[in-house]
């Protein structure tokens, strides 16, 4: 009976909170009891992610790779370290409810020591599309706030259909998207996150088909690897581009013809290369996974391909 009176207090009283259960990308399923009032967050997409679902985290991890709009959202909050490095007895000390990481190995590791200090860890790295919106819905319980988590994610549907909407029966443009440096290229598949927005800006991505013998990349060992293939010159060669798409680190700004590739003779025949169609792509929003701008790199992407049909 003290029990169901207890219950009812609680229920009658607007406090109820209803027990939290999702599972993360390394798999672990994670139950959270209470509404989560202290979140230290350790990577950048996921402090996007997590902003946009209506969150405010207690501390966050400095990282190179923080867009400058969330950059001006932190100034005020306490870091715990570097994204590749945290202080885990500075983040202890803060008694967070829940720690999100990424699911690679530098943050997979911490998650023992923290669970040992009765710490919670989720490590969400989306890949996927789906993968982005899902974890913005689970940030949005996370965060008590599901209503701007949907709204989210509808922004980033919206934004994709309507490209898709005014790139009905386009003629397709060939497209090469690479990452790297021009000694060390590999191709964007479909599978990798910025070649699947090449796909959703409707762009022919010409790296379809190649056969490596292994695939690699600018983040092999990693889930994000699967979808690099390094440049075989002779393939690219036969598919000979229309337009060639650059992403490197050293990319801050959306610039035509400024690499080495468009002066480099092993590139000097392909026609992107002949007719001025070489474009280096902002490394914040293409080297990395864009999550919830996702929606405004696919329009801008397809508004480089078919500018024609922005005007």
């Amino acid at each position: 009976m003290k029990k169901l009176i207890t219950l009812l207090l609680v229920l009658f009283c607007g406090t109820a909170f209803a027990q939290i259960t999702f599972k993360d990308h390394s798999g672990t399923t994670i139950t959270l009891d209470k509404q989560p009032q202290k979140v230290v967050v350790l990577n950048s997409s996921n402090l996007e992610m997590f902003f946009a679902a209506g969150g405010t985290p207690a501390a966050y991890a400095v990282s190179s790779t923080t867009p400058e709009y969330i950059e001006n959202r932190l100034k005020r909050l306490p870091n715990v370290g570097k994204v590749e490095n945290p202080d885990i007895e500075r983040i202890v000390a803060m008694k967070p409810d829940l720690v999100i990481g990424m699911n690679f190995p530098f943050h997979v590791a911490l998650r023992g020591s923290l669970n040992g200090a009765g710490i919670k860890m989720a490590l969400f790295s989306p890949v996927t599309l789906p993968q982005v919106k899902d974890t913005v819905r689970t940030f949005g319980e996370i965060a008590g706030n599901k209503a701007k988590a949907t709204a989210a994610v509808a922004d980033i549907e919206s934004k994709i259909n309507n490209v898709q909407a005014k790139l009905k029966d386009v003629k397709k443009v060939k497209v090469l998207l690479l990452y790297g440096s021009p000694e060390s290229y590999s191709m964007s598949m479909p599978e990798s996150y910025s070649g699947m927005m090449l796909e959703m800006a409707g762009g022919d991505n010409v790296a379809v088909g190649a056969k490596p013998e292994k695939q690699g990349g600018p983040m092999a060992g990693s889930a994000m690897s699967r979808g690099f293939v390094p440049v075989n010159l002779e393939y690219v060669a036969a598919k000979n581009p229309d337009m060639i798409f650059l992403i490197n680190h050293d990319n801050k700004t959306e610039a035509k013809n400024d690499s080495a590739l468009t002066k480099h003779p092993a590139w000097s025949g392909l026609a992107a290369v002949k007719n001025g169609k070489v474009i280096s792509l902002p490394f914040e929003t293409y080297g990395n996974n864009p999550t919830v701008r996702t929606g405004e790199a696919v329009l801008r992407l397809a508004r480089l391909i078919y500018p024609e049909r922005f005007r």
